[in-house]
């Protein structure tokens, strides 16, 4: 950062869609980050997809170099969702439409979280589920449930040899903190508990 008398400036961001393919090729090819990417770099104006750039939990036609112009992005509900808020301008029938949408959105992909996670752990919690919101819980809330690994099924008095799958989700997930939950609790032995780290850890980095 330079400094400009007692103050700091960030160094501004590019738009990554502004890059032609090569040179976006070239710095993935390099070892580009997902946190440096969205660090350096911000996606088009016009899309309204959080956190566009975030790797898998991204947009994959922006971040792997097909969206180039305005019109690529076209057919997108996220593109749509910024037309018709301009069509509002920044009156409060625009800011309606825009918040109804966003909940949607956010649904939506709490679903598609829910079952990237929920799909990844099936082969050690076969009966895993999941839902978006339950009965104390919100759209904001992934909740998971299983029936044979719920704490009603463990003696008391063994409590302690077991882990909350939660807190591995959250481990592997930090940015999920407060967004997990399991209905009855999800409770995993030891050696269950780190198989189903390592199987997270493989979907984080997209190779499960």
């Amino acid at each position: 950062m330079n400094l400009y008398g007692t103050q700091t400036r960030k160094k501004m961001k590019k738009y990554w869609h502004k890059l032609s393919k090569e040179e976006q090729q070239k710095l993935i090819e390099g070892g580009l980050t997902v946190e440096e990417l969205m660090e350096r770099f911000k996606q088009p104006d016009w899309c309204t997809y959080i956190n566009a750039l975030g790797g898998n939990l991204g947009c994959w036609s922006l971040v792997w170099g097909d969206i180039h112009s305005e019109d690529d992005c076209k057919n997108c509900d996220c593109y749509k969702e910024f037309k018709m808020g301009k069509m509002y301008a920044k009156g409060i029938l625009g800011r309606i439409q825009l918040y109804n949408n966003a909940i949607q959105f956010a649904e939506e992909q709490g679903k598609k979280i829910g079952k990237m996670i929920a799909d990844t752990l099936k082969p050690l919690i076969p009966d895993i589920t999941y839902s978006v919101g339950w009965a104390e819980g919100k759209v904001d809330e992934i909740c998971f449930w299983s029936d044979e690994n719920n704490i009603c099924t463990i003696d008391p008095h063994d409590l302690s040899k077991y882990r909350p799958l939660e807190d591995i989700i959250r481990e592997v997930f930090p940015e999920l903190a407060e967004r997990i939950d399991a209905y009855h609790g999800i409770y995993l032995p030891e050696d269950k508990a780190e198989r189903a780290k390592e199987l997270l850890k493989k979907l984080r980095r997209g190779t499960a």
